[in-house]
């Protein structure tokens, strides 16, 4: 069973499972859409008949317009699950200390530079961190060079594409690690 919104378009039942999908009422929820987004929790929009529909650029969010179907929103209650699952429990990546960064259930090997970037960049997931502090994090005996840096990053991108993270450059002022945006094919 799935939780039914209630008159305030929140859950009436809380899901504590981050793979659960939340159902919200569109477009009167916003800022719980917001976050709930930011949390990484799956989420379905019930849309008002006379609203516009939102633009799902998610994979963890879908949306269904009202009056429907209990089928219908069961159905995309199920296939949020299934997505959620993926990469529960969260969608901020992590190492194991063993050289591997970690998102959901899958994992890449990283190179101890690497794993060093990663820390400062998972610590501040979604803020920029500084040329300098990545630099002096990944090279303490005072070696590293921003070309070195670029290089790194470069290859960093590369491994962690698969786990839909991405870094992207700041000019001038660092690199910020965060989930990469992706388009849901075939949703409303």
């Amino acid at each position: 069973m799935c939780p039914r919104p209630r008159s305030n378009g929140r859950a009436a039942v809380a899901a504590p499972d981050r793979s659960a999908p939340v159902v919200i009422r569109w477009p009167s929820d916003q800022d719980r859409r917001r976050e709930l987004a930011d949390l990484g929790v799956p989420r379905l929009l019930l849309v008002d008949s006379n609203a516009s529909p939102p633009i799902c650029a998610d994979a963890l969010e879908d949306w269904v317009r009202l009056p429907s179907d209990e089928r219908d929103i069961d159905a995309r209650m199920n296939a949020l699950r299934a997505r959620a699952s993926a990469w529960a429990p969260s969608t901020r990546p992590q190492l194991d200390g063993n050289g591997r960064l970690l998102r959901g259930l899958r994992w890449v090997a990283l190179s101890p530079i690497e794993e060093q970037l990663c820390t400062l960049l998972i610590g501040e997931f979604g803020e920029v961190v500084s040329d300098r502090t990545l630099i002096g994090r990944a090279w303490p005996e005072g070696t590293g060079t921003p070309t070195g840096l670029r290089l790194q990053m470069t290859r960093l991108r590369r491994r962690i594409a698969d786990l839909g993270l991405e870094v992207r450059s700041v000019r001038g002022k660092g690199y910020v690690l965060q989930a990469r945006p992706t388009v849901v094919v075939g949703s409303n």
